[in-house]
């Protein structure tokens, strides 16, 4: 769950993050910028790696979903279900989480979860809500 959690507000940093070298120190920007392109490399391969991982288990889990022993019809147990369900989900996060690292590695100046046609400033720029577009005028 702090996985989770943690890697949602990592994302949402991360999504307005610039790319540009401006602000960095000219002698270590190269280095920092490695660095950061490395980490979200790592990030997507171990999200995608989950996420394969993940979705051969509920593949597994499919095929294998135990019958309640007390009733002739041929319902699953419901934990079974809900066990699987909650397994689906969280493979659903993890690629989905994955797919935004792949994406930010390549498209660094793009509003990656605001659809991705917009660079960060004019997502920036533009309100967020009509109340605030109408505050504006």
């Amino acid at each position: 769950m702090c996985e989770k959690s943690s890697a949602v507000v990592l994302v949402l940093f991360l999504n307005f993050l610039p790319s540009d070298k401006s602000g960095l120190p000219q002698k270590n920007s190269a280095m920092k910028l490695g660095l950061y392109k490395a980490a979200l490399f790592v990030y997507a391969l171990e999200g995608y790696t989950m996420a394969i991982l993940g979705s051969t288990i509920a593949v597994y889990k499919v095929l294998s979903v135990p019958n309640t022993a007390d009733t002739d019809d041929e319902a699953p147990e419901r934990e079974a279900v809900v066990s699987l369900m909650l397994l689906i989900t969280n493979n659903a996060l993890r690629y989905y989480l994955a797919e935004f690292f792949f994406s930010k590695l390549f498209d660094q100046d793009v509003d990656i979860l605001g659809g991705g046609t917009k660079s960060i400033s004019e997502s920036l720029a533009q309100p967020a809500t009509m109340d605030q577009a109408h505050e504006l005028e």
